[in-house]
């Protein structure tokens, strides 16, 4: 490793076209620098561009850099929908934890577009509260507890009308453990299995909508460089 290295000013501008490439075509991007105090100052103006970003400091000898990065990393949300092929509806299966909270998120551009319904389901593996929120607003949600086999529903565009921009997040806490997760998608016994379902209405003409979402993260190591 050298101590010397740096951004070039050419570099500088690529990187900010080519992250403004991905965050037209995947808006739900977040991107996360893991950088050292010398660079911090480089990295810092690209993660300035976006309000979702993430910038991490790290000094050469910091052991703390690994479970700092695995913090930030489990706030930002997951996706909920995928418009491949035209398709009306995703589906996915998830295992919450209890003690940490799982986020997802529909993006205020995909919203702009069309419109929601998401739909959760419990399989018997414990309790959990939903909430439901602008992403703005995150103290105004509203709640719903989920028991048993049951299952709860959100109409995204109650928490983001039609007039008003903004991205729809759900922050999902288990409540009460049943210690029946057996199945192998189980990293613990105690986990809730949830069925997520999020189906959508009608689509506007735009292209950038038909890509296939995927949750890009981009790690840019600033770590060559250190004081």
């Amino acid at each position: 490793m050298v101590n010397t290295a740096t951004i070039s000013e050419e570099d500088k501008r690529l990187s900010k076209s080519e992250i403004k490439s991905i965050k037209l075509l995947y808006p739900e991007t977040t991107m996360v620098y893991v950088t050292s105090n010398r660079t911090f100052n480089i990295y810092n103006e690209l993660k300035m561009l976006y309000a979702n970003d993430i910038i991490i400091r790290a000094s050469k000898y910091d052991k703390a850099v690994v479970p700092q990065t695995v913090k930030e990393l489990a706030k930002i949300p997951s996706r909920l929908m995928d418009f491949y092929c035209d398709a009306s509806q995703f589906d996915v299966e998830d295992y919450i934890t209890p003690g940490i909270n799982k986020f997802y998120e529909i993006n205020a551009d995909y919203i702009q577009r069309t419109d929601f319904l998401v739909k959760f389901k419990g399989n018997h593996y414990g309790e959990a509260s939903i909430c439901a929120y602008d992403s703005k607003k995150p103290e105004d949600k509203e709640c719903k507890g989920l028991t048993g086999n049951d299952e709860v529903q959100f109409n995204v565009r109650k928490y983001c009308p039609q007039e008003y921009s903004c991205g729809v997040q759900f922050a999902i806490t288990v409540t009460k453990e049943a210690y029946k997760c057996t199945e192998l998608d189980c990293r613990y016994p105690d986990q809730m299995r949830l069925d997520i379902s999020t189906s959508w209405t009608r689509k506007s003409g735009s292209p950038a909508i038909r890509y296939n979402i995927y949750m890009l993260l981009l790690v840019l190591l600033g770590l060559k460089t250190f004081l």
